[in-house]
C-alpha cells in the first residue's frame, strides 16, 4: 500500500510515465506494471527490514533448537514438558511435506495443539504454496497487463482493436497452464486429508528408535490424563484413542487453515494484487481534472471486482474441476476430454460475468438507471465468493474445552517427579518456557 501511494504520488508529480486511457483518461502504468513484484519483494523480505530496525518478530518454539538434540537425559525433559510450551502457544505454524502426518514426532504436537488450546490458531502452509503463489500470480499479472496494454489508446489504435477479444483469447492459455498447477494443489490437499484418515501412530517413522518408546509413553500418559482413556485399560488403548483424536481433529484444522478446496482465499486475492492495484493508476485521471469522480468510481468497482470476486471465483471453479483424479496423468483419453471439457465451461462462465459486470458499469457511468443492476451484479458475484471461500471456515470444529493436564504428563518410565513438573507448567504454575526468537 506504502508503494503504491508513492507511485501514485510521483505519477502526479510527473516522474512516472503515463498512458492515455480511453475510459479513464491519462493515468499511471506504474502500480500496475511493478506493483505486483514489490509486493513479492515485501512478502520475502520485509521481515529482514524490521530486524534491521531493530524489530522483533513473535517468540516461537522451534523443536530442533529448544529441545536438546544429543544430551538423552535433556531430550527427555525437553519431551515430557512439551505441554507446557503449547499450553503457552497462541498459535501452530506447520510447513507441511508429504511426511509430515507419517511423523510420529510431529503428529503429537499437532494433536496435543488442538487439545490443549482448541483456540489456538494452526497455520498449514504446505511447502508448494510458494511456488503456487508466485506462478498464479505471474499468470494473472501478465494477463491484467494484457488488458491493461489494451486499453492504452496509442497502444490499442495501432497494435489491437478489440483489446477485450484479444485478451480473452491470450488468456486460454494461462488458463490451462492454471488448471495443471492447481491439479497439483488438488492433489496435495487430497493426500494430506488421506494421510490424516488412514494414520495410526504405531505405523508413524521415527527418526531416533529410541525416541519411540519416550513419546509413545508420552502420548499414552496424556490420553489417560486427559481422561479419555482409563489407565487400567493399558497404554496400547490409549494410543488407538489417540489415532481416533487426530483423525477426528485435524482434518477440522486442515480445513479451516487451507479452505475446503486447498486454498484459502487471501492467497487467491494476492495473486490477484495487479487488479487491486490498478485504481492506484487510474486515480491519476481525476487528480488531472480529466475525469469526474463517477468515472474513477466506475473503474475501481471493476478492478476490484475482478481481483476480489471474479478470479477467485474462478480458481475456486478450476479447483473444483482440478480435485477429480488429480493424481492421473493427462493425454489423449476420454478423462483428459472431459476435464477439459468442464474447463472450458468455466472460462466461459468467467469471461461472461466479468463482460456483463463491465457492460454494466460503463452503462452506469452514463445512465443513473444502470446502477442497480451494476450493484446487483457485484452483489451476486460478492455473496457467491463470500459463500465458497467463507462458508466452509464458519463451521467450526467442534472441540471439547479441556483446561490442561488433570494429574501429570510423563513417559512410560518416567518418575511421579517429572511428571508433576510436567503438570505445573502446561497448567501455568512453572515458570515461562524459554523460547527462541524469529
Amino acid at each position: 500500500l506504502l508503494a503504491a501511494c508513492s507511485m501514485t504520488a510521483l505519477t502526479f508529480l510527473g516522474l512516472l510515465p503515463t498512458a492515455e486511457f480511453q475510459a479513464v483518461g491519462r493515468g499511471g502504468i506504474a502500480c500496475t506494471l511493478v506493483g505486483p513484484w514489490v509486493f513479492l519483494l515485501a512478502l520475502f523480505t520485509f521481515h529482514e527490514v524490521l530486524a534491521r530496525l531493530g524489530l522483533s518478530g513473535p517468540a516461537v518454539f522451534l523443536d530442533k533448537t529448544c529441545i536438546h538434540q544429543t544430551n538423552k537425559q535433556l531430550k527427555r525433559e525437553g519431551i515430557m514438558r512439551q505441554a507446557a510450551f503449547l499450553k503457552h502457544s497462541e498459535s501452530m505454524v506447520i510447513v507441511y511435506s508429504r511426511d509430515y502426518l507419517a511423523r510420529l514426532w510431529t503428529v503429537y504436537e499437532l494433536a496435543s495443539m488442538l487439545v490443549l488450546q482448541p483456540r489456538g490458531k494452526v497455520v498449514v502452509l504446505p511447502t508448494v504454496l510458494p511456488r503456487i503463489l508466485c506462478l498464479g500470480m505471474l499468470l494473472v499479472t501478465t494477463l491484467g497487463n494484457i488488458f491493461r496494454l489494451g486499453e492504452a489508446r496509442d497502444f490499442k489504435d495501432s497494435v489491437l482493436r478489440d483489446s477485450s477479444a484479444v485478451a480473452a483469447v491470450l488468456s486460454v492459455p494461462l488458463s490451462f497452464l492454471a488448471l495443471v498447477l492447481l491439479r497439483r494443489v488438488a492433489a496435495e490437499h487430497q493426500d494430506m486429508l488421506r494421510r490424516v484418515a488412514d494414520f495410526s501412530i504405531q505405523s508413524a517413522t521415527c527418526h531416533l528408535e529410541e525416541d519411540r518408546e519416550v513419546i509413545e509413553g508420552n502420548v499414552a500418559a496424556f490420553v489417560q490424563c486427559l481422561g479419555l482413556a482409563s489407565p487400567e485399560d493399558g497404554a496400547k488403548h490409549a494410543l488407538e484413542v489417540f489415532n481416533d483424536l487426530v483423525r477426528e481433529r485435524v482434518p477440522g484444522a486442515l480445513q479451516h487453515s487451507l479452505g475446503r478446496l486447498g486454498l484459502r482465499y487471501q492467497t487467491v486475492a494476492s495473486m490477484s494484487c495487479v487488479f487491486l492495484l490498478r485504481p492506484f493508476d487510474t486515480v491519476n485521471a481525476y487528480l488531472q481534472g480529466e475525469r469526474q469522480f463517477n468515472s474513477i468510481v466506475g473503474e475501481v468497482v471493476g478492478s476490484w471486482t475482478l481481483g476480489l470476486a471474479t478470479i477467485p471465483l474462478a480458481v475456486a471453479g478450476v479447483l473444483y474441476i482440478a480435485a477429480n483424479r488429480p493424481a492421473q496423468r493427462l493425454g489423449c483419453n476420454a478423462f483428459t476430454a472431459l476435464l477439459l471439457s468442464k474447463h472450458t465451461v468455466l472460462m466461459i462462465l468467467v469471461f461472461g460475468s466479468w463482460y456483463v459486470c463491465n457492460v454494466s458499469i460503463e452503462r452506469a457511468r452514463k445512465r443513473t438507471t444502470w446502477i442497480a443492476l451494476c450493484a446487483g451484479i457485484v452483489v451476486v458475484l460478492t455473496v457467491a465468493t463470500a459463500y465458497v471461500y467463507l462458508h466452509p471456515s464458519l463451521q467450526r470444529v467442534q472441540r471439547p474445552s479441556i483446561g490442561g493436564l488433570s494429574e501429570r504428563l510423563q513417559d512410560g518410565g518416567g518418575g511421579q517427579a517429572a511428571g508433576r513438573d510436567a503438570a505445573q507448567e502446561a497448567d501455568g504454575h512453572a515458570a515461562e518456557p524459554r523460547v527462541e526468537s524469529a
